[in-house]
């Protein structure tokens, strides 16, 4: 479109005229850009991340935000993690995770939080919760934790509520059991096991190699490099020896330890080789792992992991799915989120570990102990065959279900696991392997048959969808969380992001509005495309856009608003034009030189979330986010919902009044007739106010930070 002419424009188009990422260079001189799948360091990407929330603070002075952790991805992004207060009090089910690419370009950021509005008084008192929480156990140890007073927040419901940790046993062993409980009537909102308890089988893999450590003028089963990892046969140290030799291959628990301490060696290589994690946690720390169980039972405590024997007793449960199931529990629970949450929480937890155990099996290639996808296929423990398969959990013993349906949250946690490992039997492996692999039904509704990945690229998406959970994961989430995988892994690979798609849809998992799509990277909100969150900030007037930057005050572009006509009536708060809530003007304010005006609103607006407004322009080179309910292409009408777009910052030049400006070059979409007033975001804060432009080619925004003095001096913001 380079003949068209440059005009004052009043809209994004966001027709993406290719399925791949479009890369604009930035002219000469501009200086280059960070490849965004290089991993930014740590404390820089926590920094954009906190940086990036200050209009989410500001939104709502009863809300405050922790950084957990920070985490890097497959994929290169590091992934920040957030949990959120109320009047001080922690949100149960607030967090949130804020990703950063390797650019600095921040990712997933919240447009806004759910409102709360509780007293915070409790009427039932603390000893009472206590109680309640006791009660949940046979026998009880101790209270680990004291009743805690917070918000449970769950499928749009806020609480006020106690937090409980007691510790004993159950009718299934041990519990460390956290109870949410109503601290207006004393009911249990929530309760889940800090044990994550599993059943297996004892397989020995043979003649191995094991990294032990000298000790004493012997020799202990503890891992010399992989800080934290030992075995002990009774949780009173590691297992210690004359010589470096362990085990006899039988049922003794020195040969049980010498399987297990291979088998945690072989995640821990595969986590590192394969998917990019540093240890079980992420962080270079390992776990020890403690033969002292006498049943059928293997589990993760959130310490530790721990080990039975089979039902004849002639295995020890350490075969390398068994460990790497259990140990993959610890990934879960050091990923965002944690292990809190509903009855798909565990379901997907459960799952998590057979994904591992695969995961692992294949990795380590081990002769005796081939690598398939069955969990428990050798040692029979319960003398029933694998108790689960991935290719069709249906046929296993237990019966699993193969698809997703929305009875599935009342199905037992390890039984409601067998959708999300078949999902990742046809993303591995495909509905129609043709390497020796058993074929994988797919559910009703999905696709006719599902490619697969391979298992390395599949772990790799599985991988990177964990660092976006938060606490109450569901499989919609961990689907929505999948397909933004994809699109980071694999830029502009259209058929290996249809091979993510088709393995949830195989799965019965439906599709939600606003998912990812294949075509460009996932950006805060999806490039080029309608927006599908709420928008309490935007505005629009007449044929143009604008945004809230005080409770009273609207920003929007001078030549929206002559001076010949009168003061406009604006629509505030909603992405859908027509249903915003309507506003007079009552003073209108010319920024001078330069494309900016501000309109004083009749009333403030209730509950206002204004946006954040820049004191400097960004970086040449930084992509931004443009936003405006205009025109989807050069002679489309506007659009009725507002739309966003990518460009890119390349150089400064000036706009339609001779002021400062941004000039931006398309990325995934442009600005067009509609969007004249519309703002330009760089990690969540407006830089710019569309000013002109050339349809599906470039624009010029009015620079915020240029006229920042005088929007203050107006608005006092």
């Amino acid at each position: 479109m380079g003949s068209s002419p440059r005009r004052t424009f009043c809209a994004i188009t966001a027709v993406v005229t290719s399925a791949a990422l479009v890369a604009v260079s930035p002219p000469a001189g501009a200086g280059s850009v960070a490849d965004p799948r290089t991993p930014l360091p740590a404390a820089a990407a926590s920094a954009a991340a906190d940086a990036a929330l200050t209009g989410l603070r500001r939104a709502d002075a009863d809300r405050a935000f922790v950084r957990l952790d920070t985490y890097r991805g497959p994929s290169g992004t590091r992934y920040v993690s957030y949990a959120s207060t109320y009047r001080g009090l922690p949100v149960v089910g607030g967090d949130f995770v804020v990703a950063v690419d390797g650019s600095g370009a921040v990712l997933d950021l919240p447009e806004a939080l759910p409102r709360i509005s509780l007293d915070t008084a409790a009427r039932v008192p603390a000893a009472r919760a206590e109680r309640t929480a006791r009660g949940l156990l046979t026998r009880v140890r101790r209270t680990v934790a004291a009743p805690q007073l917070v918000v449970f927040t769950y499928d749009g419901a806020r609480r006020l509520a106690y937090k409980v940790v007691v510790e004993g046993a159950d009718r299934d062993g041990p519990s460390i059991r956290h109870v949410v409980v109503d601290a207006r009537d004393g009911g249990v909102l929530a309760d889940w096991d800090q044990i994550a308890r599993g059943t297996g089988r004892g397989f020995h893999q043979g003649e191995v190699a094991l990294d032990t450590r000298p000790a004493g003028g012997g020799f202990e089963m503890a891992d010399p490099r992989r800080t934290g990892l030992f075995c002990s046969a009774e949780g009173n140290g590691p297992i210690k020896g004359a010589d470096d030799s362990w085990g006899s291959g039988g049922s003794d628990k020195e040969s049980g330890c010498a399987d297990g301490l291979y088998a945690a060696q072989k995640f821990w290589d595969m986590l590192r080789d394969w998917l990019g994690r540093d240890g079980f946690d992420g962080k270079g720390k390992g776990f020890p792992m403690v033969l002292n169980i006498n049943d059928v039972n293997a589990y993760w405590n959130g310490h530790n992991t721990a080990f039975g024997v089979s039902k004849d007793k002639a295995r020890v449960l350490t075969e390398i799915d068994i460990v790497a199931h259990e140990f993959g529990h610890a990934v879960f629970q050091f990923t965002p989120g944690g292990f809190n949450g509903v009855e798909e929480t565990f379901q997907l937890n459960e799952a998590n570990g057979d994904i591992f155990g695969a995961l692992t099996e294949h990795y380590a290639n081990n002769a005796k102990n081939r690598p398939d996808y069955d969990y428990s296929e050798s040692s029979n423990p319960f003398g029933r065959g694998p108790e689960r398969n991935g290719y069709d959990p249906s046929k296993a013993p237990r019966k699993m279900p193969n698809c997703w349906s929305p009875k599935l949250k009342d199905v037992e946690i390890h039984d409601g696991s067998g959708p999300a490992s078949h999902m990742f039997y046809l993303m591995a492996e495909g509905s129609h392997p043709t390497n020796g692999n058993p074929q994988s039904p797919v559910c009703a509704g999905g696709p006719e048959k599902v490619a697969g990945l391979g298992i390395r690229d599949a772990g790799r998406v599985w991988m990177e969808s964990l660092l976006l959970k938060t606490e109450n994961w569901t499989y919609a989430a961990a689907r929505a969380a999948a397909l933004k995988a994809a699109t980071r892994l694999f830029p502009g690979d259209c058929a290996k992001f249809a091979t993510v798609r088709g393995a949830w849809d195989g799965i019965a998992v439906p599709a939600r509005d606003g998912e990812p799509t294949c075509g460009a990277p996932q950006r805060r909100v999806i490039g080029g495309e309608e927006v599908t969150v709420d928008v309490p900030w935007a505005a629009g007037l007449g044929n143009c856009s604008a945004s809230l930057v005080a409770p009273q005050w609207v920003l929007t572009a001078k030549h929206c608003v002559p001076l010949t006509t009168r003061r406009p009536e604006l629509s505030i708060g909603h992405r859908e034009k027509a249903k915003g809530a309507r506003y007079k003007t009552v003073e209108v304010r010319l920024g001078g030189k330069a494309d900016l005006t501000l309109l004083k609103l009749d009333r403030p607006v209730p509950d206002a979330q204004p946006v954040r407004l820049a004191d400097a322009n960004p970086a040449i080179g930084s992509e931004v986010d443009i936003y405006g309910w205009g025109a989807t292409c050069e002679n489309c009408p506007v659009s009725p919902v507002l739309r966003t777009a990518r460009m890119r910052y390349d150089a400064d030049k000036l706009d339609h009044a001779k002021g400062p400006a941004l000039y931006l070059t398309k990325v995934t979409g442009s600005a067009w007739k509609g969007d004249s007033g519309g703002p330009a975001f760089h990690q969540g804060v407006q830089v710019g106010v569309a000013s002109t432009a050339n349809p599906d080619k470039d624009a010029w925004y009015a620079s915020v930070a240029a006229s920042r003095e005088w929007i203050r001096s107006v608005t006092g913001v």
